[in-house]
């Protein structure tokens, strides 16, 4: 494997074996659960690691690493221990900074941690050298989360005005679980990530050019809740997407933690992928199936009549270890004023219109009228204007739930005071 700069208006992505990728957007780097050792944990490589010298082969400042849970095929302590002065930040799931901490030594102000539908906004500063610095500030305009999002969407816009190179991570659910020891399952959270980018071309626009990505991590496809739909009307649609085909045999044991090529055509479907490589297979052996079916069954699942009637012009395929790809041309605009928003929003979610149609007006209304923006349109971040009617359907619930919570509590608290005057009465 060899580091070439990709073109700064597409999503490059290097696939390293694994889940292991090298993401390039917009001059940034983004590296994903790096792994380059022979094993994981007891389990050996099928074949030999692209990278066989980390400071030759990787650039020379990585700007964020994400891992999504700590299983040994995932969270590498070798490879960690070598790469960690390369990066300028670990963005990690809930539980995995202490560990980070203890075995690596990262000091903390380069770990981001967040918990699901957490988001922070990193703005990027472009060196003389065509690489990106990026810098983060702990402070509530940097670490956004969905609950927050009617108050973000503003805030971001406000951002977003500065002209500033960003990117934005997210932290979103997966369908899996934790553990590095017998003791510890569940101790720790797991995660996939979308992650968005903004170029600001100053010489031609003030609109920025944005390119989104989405790592799946390791996932099973919920049976009982369109989990990845969501994700994709809230976050989507993705430019590029690295999502898992292997380890899924026998499908009794793993159906729950992992996902098979068809499983994955259907998320690259409900994510809006306009493109998805296929990961997680053809280097451990993790499963029952051969290394070399994943890809097979990918190719039947893209081909099948039903695929082809649904979506004629899907776009999901594998590369080899050390291979790149990149992300079709994206001539869409990237940023829409609110009323525009507000069309893509009904023909994207029908199925998460919120019933609070006056506070979502009050709230466009209300960054509609920010004087700072003079002769311009009213540039809305499309994340979070889309999510926003997610997060008003959200608060009913929330409501319905402190509502059940309560008498719950007050159910509890009658039991437990006449438990406690029969206890007294024993006593006497």
């Amino acid at each position: 494997f060899q580091f070439i700069p990709s073109n700064q208006d597409k999503v490059k992505l290097s696939w390293l074996g694994h889940s292991s990728t090298l993401v390039e957007m917009h001059g940034i780097t983004i590296l994903t659960d790096p792994h380059f050792s022979k094993r994981a944990g007891h389990v050996a490589r099928y074949s030999p690691c692209p990278i066989s010298c980390v400071e030759q082969d990787l650039p020379s400042t990585i700007n964020v690493c994400v891992l999504s849970h700590d299983h040994y095929d995932h969270l590498d302590h070798e490879t960690l221990s070598i790469l960690h002065d390369k990066v300028q930040y670990f963005i990690v799931p809930m539980g995995l900074k202490q560990w980070l901490m203890e075995e690596i030594n990262i000091p903390s102000h380069r770990i981001i941690q967040l918990e699901w539908w957490q988001s922070v906004v990193l703005p990027a500063k472009q060196n003389n050298n065509s690489s990106s610095t990026l810098r983060f500030l702990q402070s509530p305009s940097n670490l956004l989360s969905l609950q927050d999002l009617p108050l973000n969407a503003k805030k971001i816009t406000q951002q977003k005005q500065s002209n500033e190179d960003k990117i934005v991570v997210t932290c979103t659910p997966a369908q899996h679980y934790c553990s590095r020891t017998p003791f510890d399952r569940n101790r720790r959270l797991w995660c996939s990530f979308a992650i968005t980018s903004y170029k600001y071309h100053h010489e031609t626009t003030t609109i920025p050019h944005k390119l989104s990505f989405y790592f799946a991590g390791d996932t099973g496809v919920p049976t009982q809740f369109p989990l990845f739909r969501q994700i994709g009307d809230v976050l989507g649609p993705f430019d590029l997407a690295a999502l898992p085909i292997g380890a899924y045999r026998p499908k009794y044991f793993l159906a729950q933690s992992h996902c098979s090529p068809d499983e994955a055509v259907l998320m690259h479907r409900d994510l809006r992928s306009k493109k998805s490589v296929g990961i997680h297979w053809g280097t451990f052996d993790l499963a029952d199936e051969d290394y070399t079916e994943p890809p097979k069954l990918l190719q039947h699942a893209t081909n099948t009549p039903t695929t082809t009637k649904t979506d004629p012009t899907i776009d999901f395929t594998t590369i080899a270890h050390g291979d790149s790809i990149e992300s079709n041309d994206n001539t869409t605009p990237t940023v829409t004023s609110i009323e525009q928003e507000g069309n893509k929003k009904e023909i994207f979610q029908p199925n998460l219109q919120t019933t609070n149609n006056e506070k979502e007006e009050g709230m466009a209304n209300e960054v509609s009228d920010d004087p700072s923006k003079e002769n311009t349109d009213c540039v809305a971040d499309e994340d979070a204007m889309i999510a926003m009617s997610v997060v008003n359907s959200l608060e009913e619930l929330v409501t319905e739930n402190d509502d059940i919570l309560t008498l719950l509590e007050n159910d509890n608290y009658d039991i437990q005071e006449e438990e406690d005057k029969d206890y007294e009465q024993q006593v006497l």
